[in-house]
């Protein structure tokens, strides 16, 4: 059987289609293989259930677990749009549509982070501490990070990218949260080398 990515057809089986109605990845399974799960934010929500959350990653209580929850939620809106764009200057296949779409999703997330660390009392999201919330805008950042990397196919002398376009004067805050989470080992451990790749190749 064939599902549909983004950009090209991805080739899967019968017993993968069957635990996942929409036939995208990443996929999680129930250890009897029986139930799928999708969406990286719902196995992130599953990896944090399934643990004993002694550190309150998800929340201490049923109203912060859901205010993280509509981070979480918020954050999709974001990365659908991130997720065309990158893949279309991969592709070689970027258009003016494109791209505002996806400054417009990256304004609209930033502002929403700005705005919760402007009103929380901490410097984290969600409560007083470390949460999903903080993990999830750690990835989507980093992974949208990627589109300061001049595209092989533009020939000016400089590459108007949305985060060099907007982070001079906007975001405070959720730009120095983030370069705060990038230094925490726990995150640095996972995130240093695809950093570092593209520090590297915006500054050559």
């Amino acid at each position: 059987s064939v599902g549909t990515g983004f950009s090209i057809k991805l080739h899967k089986t019968e017993d993968f289609l069957r635990t996942q109605p929409f036939g995208t990845v990443p996929a999680a399974f129930s250890p009897d293989g029986e139930i799928g799960i999708f969406e990286s934010n719902s196995i992130m929500r599953l990896a944090a259930r399934l643990g004993k959350n002694k550190n309150n990653i998800y929340g201490k209580n049923a109203y912060e677990s859901s205010r993280i929850d509509s981070f979480l939620d918020a954050s999709l809106i974001f990365a659908r749009a991130s997720q065309i764009y990158l893949l279309s200057i991969r592709a070689e296949s970027l258009t003016k549509s494109i791209k505002q779409n996806a400054k417009d999703a990256y304004v609209t997330y930033m502002n929403g982070i700005e705005s919760a660390l402007n009103s929380n009392k901490s410097p984290y999201i969600v409560g007083n501490q470390l949460t999903l919330a903080d993990i999830c805008f750690f990835c989507e950042y980093a992974l949208f990070s990627r589109e300061q990397i001049k595209p092989r196919t533009n020939k000016s002398k400089k590459w108007n990218s949305v985060l060099s376009t907007l982070n001079k004067d906007n975001f405070t805050k959720a730009v120095s949260h983030y370069n705060k989470l990038r230094n925490i080992p726990a995150f640095a451990k996972d995130s240093n080398e695809y950093l570092k790749k593209i520090d590297i190749a915006i500054s050559s």
